[in-house]
């Protein structure tokens, strides 16, 4: 018997599908709508947006950058804007200087705010340079672009990645070379605040200083050439070094606002985990107890330096904590802890003991006998249960002497 083989279906065949397709967010707005959307974001939801997708993308990056040298302005306490010491300063070096770093071409054009270079120095993470871990910005020196994501990788940092530059050999490293006395003037510095100050250099820096020194001044073969080749880098020396005092400056600027900036961020956090801890209270919940994603809403918050709402935390329901469920020791049917011993008491009476032994604190605790209803439910320890009856239905409180025999007797009982 010979094999027959199926017709194959012709590609330009038509499949109907009954599956709905939802509408792209290219149809739902203009990019001109999402431009002005995305003129209300804040730099770190601007770097969210540019990275999902290629459209989004270019409607941040479009006018160089226009929405990114905007979005500092709708933080509460904006950063130092380097447009405003262009325009200020008198020196042509600072000028030049400001304009390479910070890529700002127009700095008297209104309606602008640092530019998109300067956004992404501040506000876009990085990693760490010890640990390698992602931190967010700003960098702890923005000269070098050097992110560091705690104190301890602070302390690694100046114990492994810097040299030191000694007083008594002209601020030079500890294992000079000749080159060093032109190299170490314009260099980066970073300075270490524990104990007696001191000033640093990082290593990196050094090490590929001495190379370009040693390519640019040492290797030409002939001596016009070198001598050409030495002016050119002296100039360039010269123009580092003054862009190097230039951003250092600046820097003194940044880490007041850092400081400010981080100031109003603990009070905001305080402020909104004050106010979920009044909301948890109001509802009886326990703080261990909150849904993750209040405590998410929190923290996004507290990044945005932006405050709570109470209608906002109302939204969100926290969660009570599960009911333990145990066994009826009589018909063993699992019922939630709280309702056992209702149970026992209105399916199985007689069944109910008058003291029982506390799972946590190993401790006796007693049932009022005069008690009945839902109020009998209730369990005392021995000085709360002698209180009670007292209280409540008049019973007049031994002495300690015949309390403690009357709780050694019931105890003996049982």
């Amino acid at each position: 018997m010979t094999r027959r083989s199926k017709p194959k279906r012709a590609r330009y065949a038509y499949i109907s599908s009954t599956a709905k397709t939802s509408r792209p967010y290219r149809e739902i707005l203009s990019a001109e709508l999402w431009h002005l959307v995305f003129s209300y974001c804040l730099p770190l939801a601007l770097f969210a947006i540019r990275d999902t997708c290629h459209m989004f993308r270019s409607i941040v990056d479009r006018n160089d950058g226009y929405l990114l040298a905007q979005a500092p302005l709708l933080l509460p306490i904006p950063p130092p804007n380097p447009r405003w010491y262009m325009r200020s300063g008198e020196s042509p070096l600072a000028f030049r200087a400001y304009r390479c770093f910070f890529g700002i071409t127009n700095p008297r054009a209104r309606h602008l705010y640092g530019s998109a270079t300067y956004t992404r120095l501040l506000f876009q993470p990085g990693k760490c340079y010890t640990c390698k871990n992602t931190t967010e910005g700003p960098p702890a020196w923005i000269h070098s672009k050097v992110y560091l994501c705690s104190t301890q990788c602070r302390h690694q940092f100046f114990r492994s990645q810097v040299e030191f530059m000694l007083p008594q050999r002209r601020f030079l490293p500890r294992q000079a070379i000749k080159p060093d006395q032109h190299i170490v003037l314009w260099l980066p510095r970073f300075t270490y605040t524990r104990g007696r100050k001191k000033t640093a250099i990082l290593r990196r820096d050094l090490k590929a200083a001495r190379k370009e020194y040693w390519r640019e001044a040492v290797t030409p073969p002939t001596l016009e050439e070198r001598r050409r080749r030495r002016e050119a880098l002296f100039k360039e020396y010269s123009y580092r070094c003054s862009l190097r005092r230039v951003v250092s400056d600046f820097q003194c600027y940044i880490d007041e606002w850092k400081q400010r900036i981080g100031h109003m961020a603990k009070e905001i956090n305080h402020a909104n985990v004050h106010r979920l801890k009044t909301l948890a209270l109001k509802q009886r919940v326990p703080t261990a107890n909150i849904r993750p994603a209040v405590k998410k809403l929190v923290n996004t918050r507290t990044q945005n330096y932006r405050h709570i709402a109470a209608s906002r935390l109302r939204n969100f329901v926290t969660s009570k904590p599960k009911p333990r469920r145990g066994r009826c020791p009589q018909c063993g049917l699992l019922i939630a802890s709280d309702r056992l011993d209702l149970h026992v008491a209105q399916h199985h009476p007689g069944h109910l003991p008058d003291s029982r032994l506390h799972v946590e604190t190993g401790e006796f605790e007693h049932r009022c006998v005069l008690c009945t209803g839902t109020h009998g439910m209730k369990w005392y320890m021995a000085d709360d249960l002698y209180r009670h009856r007292y209280h409540k239905h008049g019973v007049r409180e031994p002495h300690t002497r015949e309390r403690h025999s009357s709780i050694e007797s019931e105890i003996s009982v049982l």
